[in-house]
């Protein structure tokens, strides 16, 4: 056989050898593509199945703020019947009201234009009219390029906490209503014991001293003048003690922080306390249930001290940080387990419940042997009188 026809044969022997490997590896290739079909295609449809049974609305919103999908709990949630009609159609949906539109539409030009995720929380209806509360997040989605290809917004329904919120600051509301009524009826009776009963005790206390010095040195006589006395004065001093629980005349007259002066300096008379007090604020006047509550913490946690501290030292302090005041009340006596403070405690509880009723906080501290301090902290609401 010639030499030229053994080298073609050889060549096509050759050549059949790699078009054979090239169909192999063809093979190998489609099968890989199959395979990654397969695994986009099953990724796909867990990402679908999860959308659809997820109790999150996901909606997705091309660059133009068009929907293009909405996931099962934003079509059920929102009562739509046929969300066909929706797609291509302009988001946020035409039933949606006006301040949640221009609030979302603002938020998706800037994801659009930064490229990063945002936040809003809003309420919208459904198209049946019925509020509902959306807290929505707001993501780019980056096509191979890192260019947003489209938009998704996720929106949980948070209209349960958003009602528990409002009966909350319904019943804060409320409480501070009653508070502020109890603060008017106690000054009302605070008034009419000073202007009444203590205006004529007081009146016949100082006729019997006039009296006193003018009748004759008989024994009886004078007897039961200084009886009558001590009993008018003990009746004024009583009258003055129920006015300054009630409500002292000092605290409308000048204030709550003279008020607490006037307190301190009655317990140091009274009980042969020792309490240093400082204040450092720059309001002069606060609305007057707030003044009230200040003075009830004060005043509760100096009662405190008296009954169960076993200690003559103590420390007030109020001052003024930005737009709060800060109240501490110290104190070294024996301490106590605060874990097993009882809830029928209603001192300490009310302390606590006056400073929630105000957005503020309170903290009771305290440790055997060492002592307690009543931390309150309060937001500042000055009186619209001033």
């Amino acid at each position: 056989m010639p030499d030229n026809d053994l080298r073609t044969k050889e060549e096509l022997l050759s050549e059949i050898g790699r078009l054979q490997h090239h169909v192999e590896t063809l093979e190998k290739t489609v099968a890989l593509h199959i395979d990654d079909a397969e695994r986009l295609q099953e990724s796909e449809r867990r990402s679908r199945a999860w959308l659809e049974n997820s109790p999150v609305c996901t909606k997705i919103v091309d660059l133009d703020f068009n929907l293009k999908y909405m996931s099962t709990a934003g079509v059920d949630g929102l009562n739509i019947s046929d969300i066909e009609l929706y797609y291509g159609n302009p988001y946020p949906l035409d039933f949606y009201p006006q301040a949640f539109k221009d609030q979302m539409l603002e938020n998706l030009e800037w994801v659009k234009q930064s490229g990063e995720i945002t936040t809003q929380e809003a309420s919208v209806t459904d198209i049946d009219g019925q509020e509902i509360w959306f807290h929505s997040t707001l993501v780019p989605v980056n096509d191979d390029s890192g260019n947003i290809d489209y938009i998704i917004v996720v929106s949980l329904d948070v209209t349960g906490r958003k009602i528990a919120e409002k009966k909350n600051q319904d019943e804060q509301q409320l409480l501070r209503r009653l508070l502020q009524i109890q603060e008017n009826e106690r000054r009302m009776v605070a008034h009419d014991i000073h202007d009444g009963f203590i205006q004529y005790a007081l009146g016949a206390y100082l006729r019997f001293q006039g009296m006193a010095a003018q009748l004759d040195n008989k024994a009886d006589t004078e007897s039961d003048i200084v009886l009558i006395e001590n009993f008018l004065g003990k009746a004024i001093a009583e009258g003055r003690r129920m006015i300054n629980h009630l409500r002292p005349m000092v605290l409308d007259e000048s204030g709550v922080v003279e008020a607490i002066k006037h307190l301190i300096a009655d317990e140091v008379e009274d009980h042969n306390l020792s309490i240093d007090y400082q204040h450092d604020v720059k309001f002069e006047r606060l609305e007057p249930t707030l003044e009230g509550s200040i003075f009830r913490i004060v005043q509760e946690s100096l009662n405190n001290i008296k009954q169960h501290s076993q200690c003559r030292h103590a420390s007030v302090q109020l001052i003024q940080h930005g737009t709060n005041l800060n109240i501490e009340v110290a104190d070294t006596g024996i301490g106590f387990q605060t874990e097993s403070v009882s809830s029928n405690c209603f001192g300490l509880r009310g302390i606590c419940e006056r400073a929630r009723l105000f957005q503020g906080h309170a903290q009771i501290e305290s440790k055997q042997g060492v002592g307690t301090v009543i931390s309150v902290t309060l937001p500042i609401i000055t009186n619209a009188n001033e």
